[in-house]
Formats: structure tokens, C-alpha cells, sequence
């Protein structure tokens, strides 16, 4: 699973149209962007660390990839933007 899909299937900000109603004014998903989101953060990606329902066993480790990739775009982002 990708970031964004997370974002799509998890976040109670995401909107079908790919907007964002955390911020206020609805704009574009920072996930689906490629940008850091607090609100991701805090309230999607922690469930990553949640056991599975019994009818989805391999959601937590979809969730888990999401989260890693997440992590890792943005370690890269910082790692250019240091150098």
C-alpha cells in the first residue's frame, strides 16, 4: 500500500475529489502531494502499530509499507534538501 492509498482508505480529512478539509480552506492532499502532513501523522499513520481485523490479516502489513514509505520519501527530502 502507498501513502496515498492509506490516506484515501484511512484519513477523516481526505475527500473523494483528492482535497483536504483539515486545513481550512479545502485544498489538494498533502499525502497525495508528496508533502509532510501533521494531521497523517498524528491520526493515520499510528495505525500501522494496530493488529489487523480477523476478516483483513494483511492489512497491518500494508498499513506498516505505507508508513515506511512515508517515512523514507521524506528522510530522502530532508537528506537533499540538507545537502
Amino acid at each position: 500500500m502507498t501513502p496515498a492509498k492509506l490516506a484515501k482508505a484511512e484519513c477523516s480529512s481526505y475527500h473523494g475529489n483528492g482535497n483536504c478539509s483539515f486545513y481550512g480552506n479545502p485544498k489538494r492532499c498533502r499525502v497525495l502531494c508528496g508533502e509532510k502532513c501533521a494531521f497523517f501523522e498524528d491520526y493515520v499513520l499510528p495505525l500501522a502499530d494496530k493488529p489487523s481485523p480477523t476478516k483483513e490479516p494483511w492489512l497491518q502489513k500494508e498499513r506498516r509499507e505505507a508508513r515506511d514509505s512515508y517515512h523514507n520519501l521524506h528522510r530522502q527530502l530532508e537528506f537533499n534538501t540538507d545537502s
